[in-house]
């Protein structure tokens, strides 16, 4: 399925001619995302083999009205529609973020902390943080007990790991190696 999604995905991103409409996508996706995980009715659209095609249609194609979605994006969904392609939806919306982000050289920064950061803290690591990588990042907190204290980041293949339990560990096999 993900090669599917990614034709998809692909196709979209092609079908905008600017970088604003590739933007518009994008923020539209985003909204269909956050509907599709806040609404136990949009997955059950989803999911569901034997829902008519056109209550699919129709219930799409008043997703895109209210939204307010473009002409090319709401053309794009009711064709996956049509295509019986609306289970890779989610699949389609990731694949088209991965292109958006390569495009715009956007990475994605995974922070984990023992504790929940304030607001302060979190703006302080968002900006060191694309400070020292050197591009544009979108952050995913998560707070992580087992760590103890400190933190990990990864931002595609680079980790930094300040956690005390690495801490530990590392000590413990300095000191087994001084014995």
């Amino acid at each position: 399925m993900k090669k599917v999604a990614t034709r998809y995905a692909t196709a979209l991103f092609q079908l905008a001619t600017t970088a604003e409409e590739k933007e518009q996508h994008y923020k539209d996706l985003g909204k269909i995302k956050n509907w599709m995980l806040g609404s136990s009715n949009f997955s059950m659209l989803i999911e569901n083999p034997l829902l008519p095609q056109k209550l699919a249609e129709k219930v799409m194609s008043e997703i895109c009205t209210r939204g307010k979605a473009s002409a090319n994006l709401t053309s794009f969904l009711l064709h996956i529609v049509d295509e019986g392609r609306l289970k890779a939806l989610p699949e389609i919306i990731e694949a088209y973020n991965d292109l958006f982000h390569k495009d715009n050289r956007i990475e994605k920064a995974y922070v984990e902390t023992a504790h929940p950061l304030t607001k302060e803290l979190e703006e302080n690591f968002k900006a060191v943080l694309e400070t020292r990588f050197k591009t544009k990042l979108i952050f995913n907190f998560k707070v992580n007990a087992d760590i103890l204290g400190g933190f990990r980041v990864q931002v595609g293949s680079h980790q930094i790991n300040s956690s005390l339990m690495t801490q530990l560990a590392n000590l413990s096999r300095t000191l087994k190696g001084a014995s």
